[in-house]
């Protein structure tokens, strides 16, 4: 039985929020980690345009940006699998690095093209490999080592030229391919919390090229909420079943009941 695509774009829904949301914190963390060292150390001399770092807030941000190459990465997979569903392919591979491999070999000659490839229309299939060959697959491999082989961020540096402390910088290894720690090299100075803003943005940018596929108009997409396991109605009990807080700042909010006839209400509340 096939998974319905509501569900399958819901889940994209919620995974891009994920993704978001950890990219968003691991920049909120960086800047104030740069507010803290610029407010403390002031009055150095002598000191280099750009230092080791370490503070519990950058300890934070590490951990804030693994989650993120995390969501990132299920969110690769997320967004392939809906795209194959929508263009009516069925067992194809949930991974979208396998997928990506398998549809560059399908246009090599004498190369036997897989069912599930034919359903998929060209441009998506090129949409796709264009995606991983530009940084696609580099997050997957950043990714990887992460959960793998080496915890990925441990250079953490620090801008201090001109006397101000202007950026942090979380450095990744040029090649994470090579899976080893031992013959990483940082020469290309790529910083963690700006690859991952800039993936994020790639997957934004893929998921839109894939829609106006099928659709020629922007249109609002509601977010919905499920509880899950779900709320049992009981009959001839009045309960309330949820409680909900619409903004950070809980100024909105919204109870959720049933009534004694098992009829499900809803009231904003003061």
């Amino acid at each position: 039985m096939h998974e319905p695509l509501q569900h399958r774009a819901q889940r994209v829904l919620q995974r891009s929020y994920h993704a978001l949301m950890h990219v968003t914190q691991s920049e909120r963390i960086r800047d104030d980690a740069i507010e803290q060292f610029r407010g403390r150390f002031t009055t150095l001399e002598g000191t280099p345009a750009r230092v080791h770092a370490w503070s519990p807030l950058v300890a934070d941000l590490v951990v804030e940006l693994s989650a993120a190459f995390a969501a990132l990465r299920i969110l690769q997979n997320e967004v392939w699998g809906l795209a194959a569903a929508a263009a009516g392919a069925t067992s194809f591979p949930p991974s979208v690095h396998d997928a990506c491999n398998k549809l560059r070999a399908s246009t090599a000659k004498g190369t036997k093209r897989a069912t599930w490839i034919t359903p998929i229309p060209p441009e998506v299939r090129k949409l796709f490999t264009a995606y991983w060959a530009q940084d696609g697959e580099r997050l997957a491999n950043y990714r990887n080592v992460d959960q793998h082989f080496d915890v990925l961020a441990r250079q953490c540096f620090l801008d201090c030229a001109a006397s101000d402390f202007s950026r942090l910088w979380v450095y990744l290894p040029d090649n994470p391919e090579n899976k080893s720690p031992k013959e990483f090299t940082y020469n290309c100075g790529t910083d963690g919390i700006t690859f991952a803003r800039k993936s994020f943005d790639e997957l934004y940018a893929l998921i839109d090229s894939i829609s106006r596929q099928h659709v020629n108009e922007d249109a609002p997409l509601s977010r919905t909420i499920q509880f899950h396991p779900p709320i049992v109605h009981e009959l001839g009990v009045r309960r309330t079943t949820a409680l909900l807080l619409l903004d950070h700042d809980g100024r909105e909010a919204l109870r959720v009941g049933h009534a004694e006839d098992q009829t499900v209400s809803i009231s904003r509340l003061p």
